[in-house]
């Protein structure tokens, strides 16, 4: 971590205020008039997800930003990290920046902050507000879910009621029953509507997959259920991530990328058993979990998807998108408890693909996970 001065009663007081800065919650970066990083503090390594080894030699900010993504906690791709901290870095240069929340590559959200001091330097700010945003969204969903609730029990008594109406009076009761299908309509169409706010809920928005959330609380059932069986190790969790995904967004931009993922993704449902669960994590990263398949089973699949993905391009704009993917494959162990245990050894196995030379299938056959 840089230091603030480093001589006499001056370099005491500047060390006091580094620790300082250094425990709060707030990621905070000083650069001088040249924009070079002077200070980083340790929370600013947490918010972009790298680390903080060695930071005297990082000598420009583009280069403290482009660490982003190195410390691999969120499962958002390298590529993703490096044009959302080449787009920052711009902004910053261009001057001081309001305090407004940001979307990060691992989906955090972040409200920056850019000031400009007397020296032409930067005094930058990163609070995770992600936590914050997410009880609003929730507790706003639990209100309405509840008031949705209040007024389907309203309407379904005061259906009842009409029914019993329309047995006393011949009229009475043909009129009582036009307003009791109109209550049975109203109340079919809310239901839906709860339904729909469920899927918004865990629903991959692009692709149609479960998010990151949801696909973790549905493999922690999994692995739950078949640990009380005693199959512990008949669940596999593969994790896939797209091949040089980068070069895609370069060459089709955005849009090409997004239809080449929704094309990934219809490939993998399409491939996979009824029950198995399909999720993504962020940027091109997937992961599938297999219930009650024998670990050669497993490995059939993946390799299924491994060549169903290499032989099916993706028209787009008249243009033809090929892709690839790399998959790690990790077996539920006896001792393993958690989904993110299995999903650890799944990532370390996605790495030994890539090193491979991509387009293929790496297990992790650890002892331990037995």
């Amino acid at each position: 971590m840089r230091r603030l001065s480093k001589t006499g009663s001056a370099g005491h007081i500047a060390g006091n205020l580094e620790g300082m800065l250094d425990a709060m919650d707030i990621g905070i970066v000083l650069l001088d008039g040249a924009l070079r990083p002077r200070f980083a503090n340790s929370r600013f390594f947490e918010v972009w997800d790298s680390r903080p080894e060695d930071p005297d030699g990082w000598d420009t900010f583009d280069g403290l930003l482009a660490r982003g993504g190195t410390g691999r906690g969120n499962g958002a791709g390298i590529g993703d990290w490096a044009g959302f901290a080449a787009e920052h870095a711009a902004a910053v240069r261009e001057g001081a920046i309001q305090a407004m929340p940001m979307r990060f590559p691992g989906g955090a959200l972040i409200l920056c902050g850019c000031a400009v001091p007397p020296d032409g330097g930067r005094v930058l700010t990163y609070t995770d507000i992600t936590g914050i945003v997410q009880r609003e969204v929730d507790e706003a969903v639990d209100r309405f879910e509840a008031e949705l609730r209040f007024r389907n029990e309203t309407m379904e008594t005061h259906a009842s009621d009409l029914a019993a109406l329309a047995e006393a009076a011949d009229e009475s009761g043909r009129r009582v029953e036009i307003a009791r299908l109109e209550l049975e309509r109203e109340i079919a169409e809310r239901r839906e509507l709860e339904a729909r706010l469920r899927e918004l809920a865990t629903t991959d928005g692009l692709t149609g997959a479960l998010n990151r959330g949801a696909l973790l609380a549905n493999g922690q059932t999994a692995l739950d259920r078949a640990h009380e069986s005693g199959q512990g190790q008949g669940l596999a969790l593969l994790m896939i991530d797209v091949d040089h995904f980068k070069s895609v967004n370069d060459r089709y931009g955005h849009p090409g990328g997004d239809a080449a993922l929704r094309h990934l993704a219809s490939i993998l449902r399409a491939e996979l058993r009824h029950g198995d669960l399909l999720g993504r994590l962020g940027g091109e990263e997937f992961a599938v979990v297999l219930s009650h398949v024998a670990s050669d089973e497993a490995e059939a699949v993946a390799e299924r998807l491994v060549a169903a993905v290499a032989g099916r391009s993706v028209l787009f704009e008249g243009r033809s998108i090929h892709m690839t993917v790399s998959i790690g494959l990790a077996m539920a162990g006896r001792r393993e408890q958690t989904i993110d245990q299995v999903l650890s050894r799944a990532d370390i196995a996605l790495y030994r693909a890539k090193g491979s030379g991509r387009n293929r299938v790496a297990i992790d056959r650890r002892p331990e996970a037995a």
